[in-house]
């Protein structure tokens, strides 16, 4: 068995480590190290093997060794991302909203702009509906890419994200699942079920893992990547 990551060896490899080192997030960080200097081993030999013999199978060789150093990278990746949101939920970092009037769906953007004037560095801001529940929300990029000319006569119910695209969670969800479920620039709505609390978009979970681990905004990698 190759003991390299995902292979069943490499998991055997960070199984030992992770028992030595009595740390699953060290043991794979360890696993993943070997795996990559295994990886780059057989990438150089497959290609020595075609070069000096041009034989067929150097290059299968090397395209394993390639395939395998992508996949350590990547385990090495999601391991260090749970390790960081480990603990932290939607309710850490969200972006309050308890103190702005509601936006409903009528409104003109120019409208809800005058509303919420005391969040003007919201994400974006939820829709409630004439029953009082969430009925979409509106990210503010969605307002940045209309003409200014056009916030007096176009609706929030025209620009606003609803139904599939629309990601209501809970104050105690998981903050990486939540980190997940917005990737592509969507803003969920933060709700315990009765009031609208927050949003969260993925700058607001940059700045938490950054208050976290107490790393420079701008040495970040993006969420958006996990």
């Amino acid at each position: 068995l190759i003991p390299a990551l995902p292979l069943d060896g490499g998991r055997m490899l960070r199984a030992a480590l992770w028992g030595r080192t009595d740390s699953f997030i060290r043991g794979t960080q360890i696993a993943g190290r070997i795996s990559t200097i295994l990886s780059g081993l057989m990438i150089a030999g497959g290609l020595w093997i075609w070069l000096a013999d041009e034989r067929f199978g150097g290059i299968w060789i090397a395209a394993i060794g390639l395939f395998l150093l992508q996949s350590a990278k990547a385990e090495n990746r999601a391991m260090i991302a749970q390790e960081a949101f480990k603990g932290l939920t939607a309710h850490d970092a969200m972006y309050r909203l308890t103190d702005i009037a509601a936006v409903r769906p009528e409104m003109t953007i120019a409208q809800m702009l005058r509303a919420t004037s005391g969040a003007s560095n919201a994400p974006g801001f939820p829709v409630v509906g004439g029953t009082g529940a969430v009925a979409g929300v509106v990210p503010m990029r969605a307002v940045g890419d209309l003409d200014r000319g056009a916030w007096e006569t176009t609706t929030v119910a025209e620009v606003m994200a609803c139904g599939a695209e629309l990601v209501v969670t809970a104050p105690g969800d998981d903050l990486l699942g939540v980190a997940r479920a917005i990737r592509g620039g969507r803003v969920a709505v933060v709700s315990n079920g009765v009031d609208v609390l927050g949003v969260v978009s993925l700058r607001e979970v940059s700045a938490a893992l950054d208050v976290r681990t107490g790393a420079a905004p701008s040495t970040r990698q993006s969420p958006d990547t996990l």
